[in-house]
Parts: C-alpha cells; structure tokens; sequence
C-alpha cells in the first residue's frame, strides 16, 4: 500500500485506489485474521502497513472498531466486545 494523496492510497501489485482509512481497516481486518492474541499497537499497525499511514490515521481506524486501553505511548486496542441487550436483562435481573 502507497500513499496517493492524504484520503487515497494505492495497492502497488495490482494498482487498485481506495480511501486511506478503509485500507487501513482492511490491513487490520487481516492482522487480526493472522494474529487473533496480537498485541495491537499504533506502532505493530504501522509496521504491518509498511510504514505508510500516518500515526493519527492508524490511531483514528483503529479506535473505530476497537477499545482503547491505556493513554500516549502505552495505548493498545482491543476487540470490542457486544452484548445482546436481552441477554444483558437477564443478567441484571437474576435473583
């Protein structure tokens, strides 16, 4: 993946254009696919993106689909969990 412009970036094997945060979702997507118990770090991104997104890019894409933990350079990003409300009911509710 290479940068275009700020809001595009390109494949550079088949040449393929799409907006620089959908990339990055999609190479996050694929991390996780490969490495389910991996740390997910602004950092280990940038590294699996080949250094092309800026950190406040990865850091926007990532905090979209995952929880934030941590502040400033200890930030990692975790899965997010979702409850169905009914089962979160009977939960509240048991005697």
């Amino acid at each position: 993946m290479t940068k275009k412009n700020q809001q595009t970036c390109r494949c550079t094997r088949c040449g393929w254009e799409e907006v620089t945060i959908k990339g990055i979702q999609r190479q996050i997507e694929d991390y996780e696919v490969l490495f389910p118990e991996g740390l997910k770090t602004v950092s280990i991104i940038r590294e699996w993106c080949g250094h092309e997104p800026s950190d406040r890019q990865l850091a926007y894409a990532l905090e979209k689909n995952n929880r934030k933990i941590g502040t400033k350079r200890w930030t990692r990003y975790e899965k997010r969990v979702l409850i169905d409300k009914e089962e979160e009911k009977e939960n509240f509710f048991v005697e």
